[in-house]
């Protein structure tokens, strides 16, 4: 066994590969079928709706904003998505 994994036999190396398929899922299922879903602050209160991914952020749509503008999220700022909504680990003061 690993010296650095522990009892559990997980190391830290492993753990990181677990989080980049993780991740790389989640931008999967968000450039397929996020668009026009709603997005909810960690509060779990709406601030937009996805139009689509751009580059590294969600891009939102105009028509959801409260200014009439595209608001952008970081993509780090996703912490998952289901059938209802994707889901932030920001406050809605934190959409750019």
């Amino acid at each position: 066994m690993n010296e650095q994994a522990g009892e559990s036999g997980f190391d830290a190396e492993s753990a990181g590969e677990v989080d980049d398929r993780i991740r790389a899922d989640l931008l999967r299922r968000l450039e397929q079928d996020a668009h026009d879903m709603p997005v909810k602050d960690a509060a779990g209160d709406q601030v937009g709706t996805v139009d689509h991914v751009d580059g590294d952020r969600l891009k939102l749509t105009k028509s959801g904003s409260i200014d009439g503008q595209h608001h952008y999220v970081p993509l780090t700022a996703v912490s998952s998505m289901d059938d209802v909504a994707v889901y932030l680990n920001i406050d809605k003061s934190e959409v750019e």
